[in-house]
């Protein structure tokens, strides 16, 4: 048997072995293996020729083997988002936060966290027919407002303020009625909120005077004497 017989059964032996590098040589060495019998088929005659036509058929099938391996894909690790945190969460970590300053008897975020309501004790930062700040209560309704900004720059902040039905007795003159007294004790937190960077296109001042009681059957309580800011989505132009 010629030294390329040899050659060609010890490469098609390769075909039980099922390892990469083996396939390889193999199709590399039976290409050139084709080639030569390609090239001396055509003097090879009788029982050899047989034999050379085996040969062939089986590198054909070797080459089919090497070339037709399934490609390996490599699968990289998914990257996993960070959960977003939604408005609605937003609102209850501002609320938990301002739950805790002096003067806020109340938090109400809505269920979208669009919007916000804080109720403020009026006697914890007025004193009684006053609309001025007291001193000390300065410090509580600037980390409402910078709260507030943290979180709801881009919105409106309404201001409300709410007495009692008593009447105006130390400060008349300034104050003839409830009514003024509720916008000048409103207009004295919004210029903090002013002070604080809020725009004033994004701020509104309401006076409700001492017709919104809280309990109707028990009107004039000091819980009646409240500011309450209401934080809103910004409505462009303001209603002018």
């Amino acid at each position: 048997m010629s030294t390329q017989k040899r050659r060609i059964n010890l490469l098609v032996r390769e075909r039980s072995l099922g390892y990469r590098s083996g396939f390889a040589a193999v199709g590399l060495c039976l290409a050139a293996g084709a080639g030569y019998v390609a090239s001396s088929s055509q003097s090879i005659s009788g029982p050899m020729s047989g034999l050379w036509s085996q040969h062939s058929k089986a590198a054909s099938e070797v080459m089919v083997l090497v070339q037709s391996e399934p490609k390996v894909e490599l699968v990289t690790e998914r990257k996993v988002e960070p959960i977003a945190v939604t408005p609605s969460n937003l609102g209850t970590q501002v609320g938990n936060r301002l739950g805790s300053v002096q003067g806020v008897v109340g938090v109400e975020p809505n269920a979208s966290g669009s919007q916000l309501k804080v109720v403020l004790d009026s006697d914890t930062f007025f004193n009684l027919g006053t609309a001025s700040l007291q001193e000390r209560s300065l410090q509580a309704i600037r980390e409402v407002a910078l709260l507030l900004r943290e979180t709801f720059s881009a919105s409106d902040i309404e201001i409300e303020g709410h007495t009692d039905s008593s009447p105006v007795i130390k400060q008349r003159r300034l104050y003839p009625s409830n009514w003024e007294l509720s916008a000048a004790r409103a207009a004295s937190m919004l210029h903090v909120f002013e002070e604080v960077g809020f725009l004033k296109d994004r701020l509104k001042l309401i006076a409700l005077g001492d017709s919104r009681p809280l309990d109707e059957k028990n009107i004039g309580t000091a819980k009646d004497r409240r500011i309450v800011l209401r934080v809103v989505p910004h409505e462009a132009g303001g209603g002018r």
